[in-house]
């Protein structure tokens, strides 16, 4: 079963530090946590009764694997995928994309590698043993090509993120 500290080490490795970046959509992130995921999820993280850019500036590694694991990895039910290569790349595509694009993803994948599981956006139970019964390195073989797709697209439809092409392109192919 994958491990959820495995996951966020490898996660962490791409997310990095503070940035503001004025193409990033989501504004000023930290640990790969948005200023706009924050408002939109309605989490305070220094718990002052305002979300703003101080929470973002001065969220701490704790503070953030805790939300990780709290909104992403818990609700996708990561711990029950057996190869933890799938787990934390699965869980990397939902940070980045957000976990219904991130799951899709995976779902087409399964679809395409002869799985029967509903395109649906949600980690169930079905999407789960799919996963598991899969060959891990094809899953990874063609998420890996699916999430390459996904950045070119947005950037096709939004060149100022094209900014972002080198960090996803490493990010999709690791």
């Amino acid at each position: 079963m994958a491990a959820f500290e495995d996951a966020l080490g490898v996660l962490l490795a791409h997310e990095g530090g503070f940035t503001d970046h004025p193409s990033d959509p989501g504004g000023a992130t930290n640990y790969g946590i948005s200023l706009r995921y924050l408002e939109e999820s309605g989490i305070d993280p220094n718990e002052d009764g305002t979300i703003d850019l101080r929470d973002v500036r001065n969220l701490t590694l704790e503070k953030a694997s805790s939300i990780y694991r709290t909104y992403w990895w818990d609700p996708m039910f990561l711990s029950q995928v057996n190869d933890q290569v799938v787990a934390t790349k699965v869980f990397g595509m939902a940070v980045n994309m957000g976990i219904g694009t991130g799951v899709r993803l995976l779902q087409e994948v399964l679809v395409l590698l002869g799985q029967v599981v509903s395109i649906d956006g949600r980690m169930g139970p079905q999407t789960i043993n799919a996963t598991n019964g899969v060959d891990p390195r094809w899953i990874m073989a063609e998420l890996r090509c699916a999430a390459a797709k996904r950045y070119r697209d947005l950037i096709d439809r939004n060149p100022k993120l094209n900014a972002f092409r080198i960090g996803w392109m490493r990010r999709a192919y690791a």
